[in-house]
């Protein structure tokens, strides 16, 4: 008989202790408020990775948000940048400054998610990003990091009220399924238009994937993290394809449109 550890949600990242030499890795798709619960096999070999190896990766992963983030501080020079749904992510302010990052974050998350205490200094304002409490072209640029999908691109009209003319909208993500990522894309296109980047970001053999088996509409167990398109390919053959999904490291830059410009 296969046992099960059951693990709640309660952070991005929730690691549920197993035998001693393994750990599991438990990734929580929030979905705002929402809280989803995973069951894992204990004899399922396939989702067990040493913490060091686990360590390692999330390591590579924070450097690349930051090395995304220094680049566009050299290129565009923002001076103010909105981070709607910032939860406790102190990367922006720590690569941007304290004093021009502006993190929002639902009123109703200030106790329940310890947000602003756990966020430190820096400057917080309670609301809605779908209803933004800034005037139009507040900022320089609005920064998007693994906001839920569903609620994001709801928010892209809002996005662009409070940018200026000349203002950009960033996103850092790895969180969405691929056929999310392509609908937002070409969306923006509608409000945004796409910049190049350099090649050393999104490429497949330099950005981080998460492999997972899905177990429900939102997501499942991790089973590995890709560093290589080898590494996918290799991981992808122990699951069915029926049941394969990859979230891959993602970044892009959006420069806001001129009104009656296509």
């Amino acid at each position: 008989m296969v046992k099960h550890r059951f693990c709640k949600a309660e952070t991005a990242v929730r690691f549920c202790l197993g035998p001693p030499e393994s750990i599991y890795i438990y990734i929580y798709l929030q979905f705002m408020r929402h809280k989803e619960h995973h069951y894992y096999s204990e004899e399922n070999q396939e989702i067990v990775m040493p913490p060091s190896i686990w360590r390692e990766q999330m390591n590579k992963y924070e450097q690349n948000r930051r090395d995304f983030l220094d680049w566009v501080k050299n290129t565009y020079s923002p001076e103010k940048i909105y981070y709607p749904g910032s939860g406790t992510d102190k990367i922006p302010k720590e690569v941007l400054g304290e004093d021009s990052v502006v993190h929002l974050s639902l009123e109703e998350n200030k106790e329940i998610g310890f947000y602003f205490p756990r966020l430190g200094p820096g400057q917080k304002v309670e609301g809605n990003f779908l209803k933004s409490p800034f005037k139009d072209g507040a900022f320089d640029a609005v920064f998007i990091h693994d906001t839920p999908y569903q609620v994001t691109i709801r928010g892209l009209s809002e996005f662009y009220r409070v940018l200026k003319v000349e203002g950009i909208l960033l996103l850092d993500n790895g969180d969405w399924k691929q056929k999310e990522m392509e609908e937002f894309l070409s969306e923006t296109q509608k409000l945004f238009e796409k910049q190049e980047l350099p090649p050393q970001f999104n490429n497949p053999n330099n950005m981080l994937a998460h492999v997972l088996r899905l177990t429900s509409e939102h997501g499942g167990p991790v089973v590995g993290i890709a560093t290589s398109e080898k590494e996918l390919e290799r991981m992808l053959r122990y699951i069915p394809a029926v049941q394969q999904h990859v979230i891959r490291q993602l970044f892009a830059v959006f420069k806001k449109r001129r009104v009656g410009k296509k």
